[in-house]
């Protein structure tokens, strides 16, 4: 018995995890979290502990897509409330926008900032 346990011991295990390379920007405020993957420009939020996340590119009235304009558009300084909302700037050469997601009722808001 030792043997077999032994043998099944040496047999090579493969665990996945998320490198934080993967990950341009984190933040988490108690089971919400809000992310933007490095290999995709849309943001990531939602409840956690749910496993309701759900994928933003549009956002909201200022026309500006994540995917569409990337790379001269960006999200940037995520900041999510323990209210589940999220705050971050998008970037953006022509239109800066000051952004909140409301994560219980899944809507976005943009403003000019005037930048």
């Amino acid at each position: 018995m030792k043997i077999i346990f032994l043998i099944f011991l040496s047999f090579p295990f493969l665990i996945y995890a998320d490198d934080i390379s993967e990950y341009e920007y984190y933040a988490k405020s108690g089971s919400y979290v809000a992310y933007i993957k490095s290999d995709d420009h849309c943001i990531y939020c939602g409840d956690i502990e749910e496993n309701d996340i759900k994928k933003y590119c549009d956002m909201g009235s200022s026309g500006i897509n994540l995917t569409r304009d990337h790379p001269s558009v960006y999200a940037v300084e995520l900041h999510l409330s323990v209210r589940a909302v999220l705050s971050f700037i998008v970037a953006a050469p022509w239109n800066e926008q000051k952004c909140k997601a409301d994560l219980y009722e899944n809507s976005i808001f943009c403003e000019p900032t005037g930048r």
